[in-house]
C-alpha cells in the first residue's frame, strides 16, 4: 500500500520536526565572544523594586515573596532559604531577581532584545542558584528548580533556539551556576524575545534567584556596536 501524505500532513510534520531541532541547545560560545551588546544585573540598591511592565506575569511583592510572586531586591533570605549576595562582581548592594515559582509551570520573565546584527550568531547567559538547602524538615529534600531559555523572533510566531537546565536541587551551600544559549538571527531580523519558563511546580522548593543576563556576538566575523544596552535598574 502506497502511503500519500497531502502538503498540509507534510507542512505540519516539517514544524513538529524544527521544534524538536531548537530543544536541548544549551550550551556556550565555541568561537571568539565579542563584547555584550545586552546587560541585564537588576541594579544596586537597598529594598525591593518592580521589574518594568510587560516583563512578567508573576506578582510584585514588598514583602516576602510568597508562590507566583517576585522581587528584585538585594535583601537574599526569606523563610528557610540561604542567605547570599548577588553574582554581579564588586556589586554594592546588588540586586537580584528573586522569584518563588507558581503552582503551575510556566513563563515568568520576558524582555526584547534589540540592536543585534542579521546573519549573527550570539550566545545568550544567564547565572542561576537554587535559593532553597538540601534538606529542611518541612519540606524534606524539597522542590528542584528546573527552568527553560527561549529565544523567540521579534514577531513571536517562532521559537529560534531552546534549551533547559534539568532539576536542579538545593544542596548544603548556594551555588551560582552559569547556563548559555546560542542561537543565529535571520536575515533581515535585528531584534528577538527571550523568555524564561519555569517547568516545575510551586510549593515546598522551586525558589530560584538570577543574575547577569548577558548578550555577546559569537564567531570569528562579527560587527559589534558601540552602543551598550544596560540595566533598567541603574
Amino acid at each position: 500500500m502506497r502511503l500519500v501524505l497531502s502538503k498540509t500532513t507534510i507542512t505540519i510534520l516539517l514544524f513538529f520536526l524544527c521544534l524538536f531541532n531548537v530543544e536541548a541547545q544549551l550550551g556556550f560560545c565555541k568561537g571568539n565572544k565579542g563584547d555584550p551588546i545586552f546587560t541585564e544585573d537588576f541594579g544596586s540598591g537597598s529594598g525591593n523594586v518592580k521589574l518594568p511592565s510587560g516583563t512578567t506575569t508573576y506578582r510584585f511583592t514588598a514583602n516576602r515573596p510568597k508562590d507566583g510572586c517576585y522581587v528584585v531586591s538585594n535583601r537574599h533570605q526569606h523563610f528557610n532559604w540561604f542567605k547570599l549576595k548577588d553574582h554581579t562582581p564588586g556589586d554594592k548592594n546588588g540586586r537580584m531577581l528573586i522569584v518563588n515559582a507558581d503552582y503551575f509551570p510556566g513563563e515568568f520573565f520576558r524582555v526584547p532584545i534589540s540592536g543585534l546584527c542579521e546573519n549573527t550568531s550570539y550566545e545568550f547567559s544567564s547565572w542561576i542558584v537554587n535559593l532553597t538547602r538540601e534538606y529542611t524538615k518541612a519540606c524534606g529534600r524539597g522542590i528542584p528548580i528546573d527552568v527553560t531559555f527561549e529565544i523567540w523572533n521579534k514577531s513571536n510566531m517562532m521559537l529560534l533556539a531552546s534549551g533547559s537546565t534539568g532539576e536542579i536541587y538545593g544542596g548544603n551551600k548556594p551555588t551560582w551556576r552559569q547556563y548559555a544559549l546560542v542561537f543565529q538571527t535571520r536575515p533581515n531580523e535585528t531584534s528577538v524575545i527571550l523568555k524564561i519558563r519555569n517547568n516545575g511546580r510551586g510549593g515546598c522548593g522551586n525558589d530560584l534567584a538570577l543574575d547577569d543576563i548577558e548578550f555577546k556576538p559569537c564567531g570569528d566575523n562579527v560587527v559589534i556596536k558601540d552602543k551598550i544596552i544596560k540595566s533598567a535598574f541603574l
